[in-house]
């Protein structure tokens, strides 16, 4: 199977995850050489790979998975990718709770800088942002530091799993 974008270095993190529910990107020890930056671009493009395979693969379990480690990640550097938006609602449908993750995130979370220049935001991702601002315009958004608003929110409201249970609930091995 050619699948293009995707390594066998991304095959195995998915068959890690089947086995145990966990993903393993092999970047919790940067080198030092390398810039805050420079990983975080990296480690963007691998989620995104990622990404784009569990939803080739059809595997819910593993998208839910790589939403809660966009959480974490975002928590951890207090950034986010601007391109997030584009990248989730190309690869989502229109009720995905993936969608209300990354407009919870662009309300909550953004800096000053998000909306500086054109960045070409699709028509459904502004208007599910304005769906979204529209009722706390009376009393107004508060900005949270990423960490503390992340800490604020239950997972399982950005997964795609409905009323089946989620993945940190089954077995780590399961065919």
């Amino acid at each position: 199977m050619d699948l293009p974008d995707i390594g066998p270095e991304h095959m195995r993190i998915w068959i890690k995850f089947l086995y145990t529910g966990r993903i393993f990107t092999g970047t919790e020890t940067p080198q030092i050489r390398q810039s805050e930056a420079e990983l975080f671009c990296k480690d963007v493009s691998a989620w995104n790979r990622l990404y784009t395979l569990g939803d080739f693969l059809q595997d819910g379990d593993f998208k839910d998975a790589l939403i809660d480690a966009m959480m974490e990640f975002t928590a951890i550097l207090n950034a986010y990718p601007i391109r997030l938006p584009d990248f989730i609602y190309s690869h989502s449908t229109k009720d995905s709770a993936h969608r209300r993750f990354v407009v919870d995130m662009f309300v909550n979370v953004r800096n000053d800088k998000t909306f500086e220049t054109n960045l070409g935001y699709s028509q459904e991702f502004l208007y599910d942002m304005l769906k979204s601002i529209v009722p706390s315009l009376g009393k107004g958004i508060e900005l949270q530091f990423s960490e503390d608003w992340f800490k604020s929110q239950d997972g399982c409201k950005y997964h795609d799993h409905g009323d089946k249970p989620c993945y940190k609930k089954k077995p780590a091995f399961r065919f």
